[in-house]
């Protein structure tokens, strides 16, 4: 071993040795990653309406988030709010 090899500084990047490392993504890639994160963030915001009670009617709610995710569900989405006993 020289005095080189022990005071590199140099950061060492693990290696698989069937597959290279990618430094960037695709385009579709770059694409799916986007509607993956933002379809996340509708369902995380329909769990947070759901769990204040907003189940539809107003663009806020549960029925609102899962439209924005697909319209085509337009019409089709039965919100049933929880009866708790009084």
């Amino acid at each position: 071993m020289t005095t080189e090899d022990t005071q590199s500084n140099e950061p060492t990047q693990p290696t698989h040795p069937t597959r290279s490392p990618r430094t960037a993504h695709t385009q579709e890639e770059d694409a799916a990653i986007t509607q993956l994160q933002t379809q996340q963030m509708y369902l995380t915001r329909a769990l947070k309406a759901a769990c204040e009670g907003r189940w539809q009617g107003e663009a806020d709610s549960v029925e609102g988030w899962l439209l924005a995710i697909d319209p085509s569900l337009a019409g089709q989405i039965i919100a049933n709010p929880p009866v708790y006993p009084e």
